[in-house]
């Protein structure tokens, strides 16, 4: 039942919205509950996997739409890059207008606010997400005095700017030496503070 659901908004998508698309039909849609993202588009694979089917046909029409216009954008030079930069938001509006067109006003909405969300998350200096990244730590080392894993700050951090893991990490490329270099310093600050209380109570 929900294969022939996918597979009908695909198909559904693929006429109304990307008739020129994959003329061939060597794309495939399937559904993938490992994943960790929302969905995700294989270039060289020419699959788009989707981690569950939303109660909503819109949204669902959206995951399918959003994936599609990646494979127009991934290409770039010798590297295939799953990115949301101006490329994939200019084929993003495109099918929104369309959308409107077509009088599906809701999906239209949909779509231009996905969009929104992320060029909000690209206005974000990459100062202010490792700022944000080491507050989390520092709050979860008082707590519990001990760090939080890097896959789980990358979670963390990537489900509130409204991104993948993935994308995190290409995004902001010294995430990973700033979450040491953040542990590092929260550790000799909480050792200097132990520190001096010690010797304050001898």
């Amino acid at each position: 039942m929900n294969q022939d659901r996918l597979q009908n908004a695909f198909q559904y998508v693929r006429e109304n919205f990307f008739p020129r698309w994959d003329r061939s039909k060597q794309w495939i849609i399937n559904l993938d509950h490992s994943l960790a993202s929302t969905g995700l588009c294989d270039f060289r694979e020419k699959k788009i996997a989707i981690s569950r089917l939303p109660v909503s046909e819109n949204k669902l029409l959206l995951i399918i739409i959003h994936e599609i216009c990646h494979s127009y954008t991934m290409k770039v030079r010798k590297f295939y890059r799953n990115t949301h930069g101006k490329a994939w938001q200019k084929r993003m509006l495109t099918i929104a207008e369309l959308a409107k067109k077509k009088s599906n006003l809701d999906l239209h909405e949909m779509i231009i606010q996905h969009i929104e969300e992320y060029q909000k998350s690209e206005i974000l200096k990459a100062s202010d997400i490792y700022e944000r990244m080491e507050d989390i730590l520092m709050d979860s080392y008082y707590e519990s005095h001990e760090f939080l894993a890097y896959k789980t700050i990358v979670q963390i951090i990537a489900s509130e700017i409204g991104v993948s893991g993935n994308e995190l990490i290409e995004c902001y490329k010294k995430f990973q030496d700033e979450y040491k270099k953040a542990k590092e310093r929260i550790f000799q600050t909480f050792d200097k503070d132990n520190k001096f209380f010690q010797h304050h109570q001898n």
